[in-house]
């Protein structure tokens, strides 16, 4: 719901309310760098001062991130560009291998011996249609669901919006007026809510296909970090195709030829 309701709000709701400005993605901060106050929440004691979570923030996301949860952030963004470019099967690699790293750590450090001692598993294996380990390991997030492995818009909906749970769509009042913002618990749900967001005129954030970096579009053509890194991978595919080229000529030499000694 909050993804729906943010795109609605980018094609109607900024154009009179911020002017073409991207949404304000808000988080708690201390006093000296506040830029209001955190009128869309009780007044249970002192309003916290709040600030704007900017696009070029999404930069520093190792300094918000684990280790462990930075394969899963990647894997959302270069997913959510071979959504919108279903020919992008650089991407949808890219972001279903990284997918794959990202919950095969979370599954190495979840220990599933306690849900073992009732019958959950087989419950949920019914409910699901998986085998009743991969049933309660896609409930406790540790793996998505069939449907979703099956198509990347849905695969995307589910690990976007999971992520998502801490950031709730505001009303801020702040001098003097009403902004539409989203208001997020943790900077790990900022980081996510300004990967759905483009920063405008078409441009957004990217995984390079070369190096496999995050990086800020400077055009809403730009697909690679930098162009020494466009032309590699533009060479690296080259050889790729040749290399495969040759590889399907000898099969087809010694095909016909096993056939010519028949």
């Amino acid at each position: 719901m909050l993804i729906l309701t943010v795109l609605y709000m980018k094609r109607d709701c900024i154009k009179t309310v911020t002017r073409n400005a991207t949404l304000p993605v808000l988080i708690a901060c201390s006093e000296e760098l506040g830029e209001g106050l955190s009128t869309f929440r009780q007044e249970l004691g002192t309003p916290h001062p709040v600030r704007n979570f900017r696009f070029e923030e999404i930069k520093e996301f190792r300094e918000y991130l684990s280790e462990a949860e930075i394969p899963h952030f990647f894997a959302v963004i270069a997913l959510k560009r071979a959504v919108k470019n279903r020919a992008d099967t650089v991407n949808l690699e890219v972001g279903l291998e990284r997918l794959r790293k990202s919950y095969e750590s979370r599954r190495a450090k979840e220990d599933l011996s306690v849900y073992w001692q009732d019958d959950l598993p087989k419950g949920l294996s019914k409910l699901i249609g998986l085998p009743p380990k991969e049933a309660l390991e896609h409930f406790l997030h540790l793996r998505p669901g069939p449907r979703a492995i099956e198509e990347p818009g849905w695969l995307l909906s589910y690990e976007l919006s999971t992520e998502l749970s801490a950031a709730q769509l505001v009303l801020w009042w702040n001098d003097g007026k009403l902004i539409p913002a989203i208001w997020c618990m943790t900077v790990k749900s900022a980081l996510y809510v300004r990967a759905l967001l483009d920063l405008g005129e078409g441009r957004g954030v990217r995984i390079c296909p070369h190096c496999g970096d995050l990086f800020i579009q400077n055009r809403p053509d730009q697909d690679y970090c930098t162009v020494a890194h466009r032309e590699a991978h533009r060479v690296a595919r080259w050889r790729k195709q040749q290399k495969q080229k040759a590889a399907e000529k000898e099969t087809k030499r010694r095909r016909d030829g096993t056939h010519q000694a028949r």
